[in-house]
């Protein structure tokens, strides 16, 4: 899209960062001679018009809080003819995101750290005292320039998702991590919240990552809600214990234990900017909580002792005995025969119950396409219904985890326990290649194995006056460049030039191992997941749903020798073998 016009006046310049609802791109207003930011809906939300009016709208409280530290929406474009996908018009924010800020730093100072978040909690501030929510604060959403200046973006978008089928699970993973206990557990954004994602973003800028990590959003928001906050000091001595307090404080477990808004927060923080600017140390006490409001006063409970009793007249309440006459007594044995009569017909009427009740149900099979596993499993409990995942498959369009296909599908009628057979996203097989200029051998191996990629042993030097010895030059593929996950990098180091690239080392010829597995001791099917190592490294053979009992016949090629083979069950681990040219091989699970 570099170089086109949008709308015959928004002349597109520049990519932007990614983002799961938008792809933003940086651009020129002609007619107002103006820097904007353009946010292009992505598939499917750019055709569904009423969340982008809703996003639309949501984002206009830029409007009603004027404030430098906001970006600041300034139109809704459409093409009637449908040929352009719609996008949002807003001011370009200053710098750049704090996300790169800190993949570039790895940690960043305590003055600076704590100067980026007084900044956040500028605009956060004039947010809560107009009565909004940001609701979705994270280091993607936060510009800041190389003083610190921040800008908070998407502010209040969140109340937009409700108008779109997919879009709350597809920003999911995104907020994730930032998502206080209180939202996973179905309260609604407040600024307690907003806190709570401050907190975070303290935590990632002073130590360089988040203070919870899992291979799933839902994990990790289970582990904001029960695991205890890492401590700060521990992964970082120069930070103030005065700080570490702080940022305790914006992580408590209960929304009234922590400030009650951005203002709140803000003070403490200026407090101890102050005290660093001059040499001060602040005592470091237990900051008192915020006393939750008190609920309001319950009505008086009406007691006997409070409602005087009132005598009735025995005029009106006094009764008398009546014997009954010969002709209206029951024969006893006519008496008998009914209750017998009765307890057989209790009987009767009991095992019709029991048996009507131990009979299955029919159900009807929800809509959980677009959910996550986890998510799906909590709609289908109502209806007792299980889910069982069947296979795996790369997606563009939704993250890992969520579901893209079921078996019956949505509206059938099945029998209550039955399985539904979904098929789940195993995420983008494409990941974007990150700049690893600056950084030594070990850091830029250590971040492309968070990505999934790898670096190639064979790091060649060169001579170079722009990097620190011993740091990355170049690349191969370039920094943005789209790969498949698994790929090799190739870097170029500076230091003592090199005439030649190294030889390579002598490649192994490959062999094959025949592997037999038997899924027993099972009760019902599971995803068979075969990982193989060798010499080339990590990669799975095969993840698939197979029934107890089943026997599974591999047959890989392998090099290298010795190599691992590691079997899981529903993504639990549950033996690894090794694997050499002369020793047979069998499953025997």
């Amino acid at each position: 899209m570099i170089g086109q016009v949008l709308a015959g006046r928004y002349e597109v310049v520049e990519k932007g960062p990614e983002y799961p609802l938008f792809a933003m791109f940086f651009g020129r207003d002609r007619l107002r001679g103006a820097d904007v930011a353009l946010k292009v809906f992505r598939e499917p939300f750019c055709h569904e018009p009423e969340f982008v009016q809703a996003a639309f709208e949501a984002s206009r409280v830029s409007v009603a809080v004027v404030h430098p530290g906001l970006e600041r929406v300034l139109a809704l474009e459409t093409d009637p003819d449908g040929r352009e996908a719609p996008f949002l018009v807003a001011e370009r924010p200053r710098g750049q995101p704090l996300r790169e800020r800190i993949r570039r730093m790895i940690q960043l100072s305590p003055q600076l750290a704590l100067a980026t978040a007084v900044s956040a909690c500028e605009g956060l501030s004039a947010l809560h005292e107009a009565g909004f929510v940001h609701g979705d604060v994270s280091a993607e959403n936060v510009f800041v320039t190389p003083e610190g200046q921040a800008t908070l973006l998407h502010a209040n978008l969140w109340r937009s998702y409700p108008k779109s089928r997919t879009a709350g699970v597809v920003a999911l993973p995104s907020m994730a991590p930032y998502l206080a206990p209180e939202i996973s557990r179905g309260a609604m954004p407040s600024p307690q919240t907003d806190v709570y994602a401050v907190g975070v973003l303290l935590f990632e800028m002073l130590t360089g990552s988040a203070p919870f990590r899992a291979e799933s959003p839902v994990a990790v928001a289970m582990m904001h809600a029960s695991e205890p906050v890492p401590s700060l000091r521990t992964r970082n001595q120069s930070i103030p214990a005065y700080l570490d307090q702080i940022v305790r404080r914006c992580l408590e477990k209960a929304p009234e234990d922590r400030y009650a808004d951005a203002s709140a927060l803000l003070a403490d923080l200026r407090k101890l900017q102050d005290a660093l600017k001059f040499g001060r140390t602040l005592r470091v006490d237990r900051p008192a909580a915020r006393p939750a409001p008190n609920p309001e006063p319950a009505p008086a409970r009406r007691t006997a002792a409070a409602t005087p009793s009132v005598p009735k007249p025995d005029s009106v309440w006094t009764t008398r005995e009546v014997a009954p006459s010969d002709d209206d007594r029951v024969p006893r044995v006519l008496m008998a025969l009914l209750t017998l009569f009765a307890m057989a017909a209790l009987f009767g009427l009991g095992w019709w119950v029991l048996f009507n009740l131990g009979k299955p149900k029919l159900v009807e099979v929800p809509n959980i396409v677009g959910m996550t596993v986890n998510v799906a499993k909590e709609a289908v409990a109502p209806a007792k219904l299980r889910i069982v995942v069947s296979a795996r498959k790369p997606s563009e369009q939704y993250p890992a985890d969520v579901i893209l296909e079921v078996s019956p599908e949505p509206g059938n009628k099945v029998k209550e326990g039955s399985p539904l057979a979904v098929v789940v996203s195993s995420g983008s097989r494409f990941v974007q290649v990150p700049d690893l200029r600056g950084y030594t051998v070990d850091a830029a191996r250590a971040l492309l194995q968070s990505l999934n990629l790898r670096l190639d042993d064979r790091v060649r030097t060169v001579r170079s006056s722009d990097q620190p010895e011993g740091t990355v030059v170049d690349q191969e593929p370039d920094a943005g460049a789209k790969v498949e996950q698994g790929t090799t990098l190739r870097v170029r180091v500076s230091g003592a030039s090199s005439d030649s690239e190294p030889p390579p080392a002598p490649e192994e010829a490959p062999w094959r191992k025949t592997v037999r597995i038997r899924l027993n001791r099972l009760r019902e099917p599971v995803i068979l997941r075969v990982d193989l190592t060798d010499a080339t490294g990590t990669r799975t053979l095969i993840e698939e749903l197979h029934q107890p009992d089943e026997v599974v016949e591999l047959n890989p090629e392998i090099v290298g020798d010795p190599a691992e083979l590691t079997v899981y069950y529903d993504g639990r681990k549950i033996q690894t073998v090794e694997l050499t040219r002369s020793a047979p091989t069998g499953g025997r699970r």
